[in-house]
């Protein structure tokens, strides 16, 4: 159906969930089940129920709870990145500093898939932006609030997982495995 943009987010996805097995040579170093369910829903709620099933056009809710549930999965695999290097003695910072950096790097995502939404509106003409229910500079500084909320949230969320999980702490130490430390031996 020439959904370009749509089979490039769908390579992303893959790749994200592939990386830490394949860079660990083993799946011993995989993502949390939970993260690759929520990523693999995403995509199922973007492209299957959105644009498929036309959910964007027919509700005036269904992109904003994209964002924000989007936004609180990059908050999480923000945290997850923060949490591998503070463990693996690559990165220090306090827990206040860290849950800064996840809400930016969530924010900071958000604003680059509103500008790629942009482009793809420039380029393809696939009308991302906007919708029956709201103006494109609307929907685009909503996004945006719901990116940072959901940035939040995965700030908030992650540490509270990671605390209360011991399945996160032995992938982490498979991950760690791999990652030099930086720590002194």
């Amino acid at each position: 159906r020439g959904e370009f943009v749509y089979a490039i987010f769908s390579l992303f996805a893959v790749a994200m969930l592939a990386a830490p097995s394949f860079l660990a040579g083993g799946s011993h170093a995989n993502m949390p089940v939970e993260i690759e369910l929520t990523i693999l829903w995403g995509a199922v709620s973007d492209i299957t129920l959105g644009r498929v099933l036309g959910l964007y056009q027919a509700t005036p809710w269904y992109d904003k709870v994209m964002h924000l549930s989007n936004a609180v999965l990059v908050g999480l695999m923000a945290f997850l990145i923060v949490y591998a290097l503070r463990f693996t003695g690559r990165l220090t910072m306090s827990s206040r500093v860290a849950a800064g950096v996840i809400f930016l790097f969530a924010l900071g995502l958000g604003a680059a898939w509103e500008i790629a939404e942009f482009a793809a509106d420039a380029v393809f003409g696939e009308g991302a932006q906007g919708n029956a229910f709201m103006d494109p500079h609307n929907d685009t500084m909503w996004d945006l609030i719901l990116d940072g909320t959901g940035g939040a949230l995965g700030a908030i969320i992650g540490p509270f997982y990671m605390r209360h999980s011991q399945r996160p702490a032995r992938r982490l130490a498979a991950i760690a495995a791999w990652v030099p430390s930086s720590k002194p031996q």
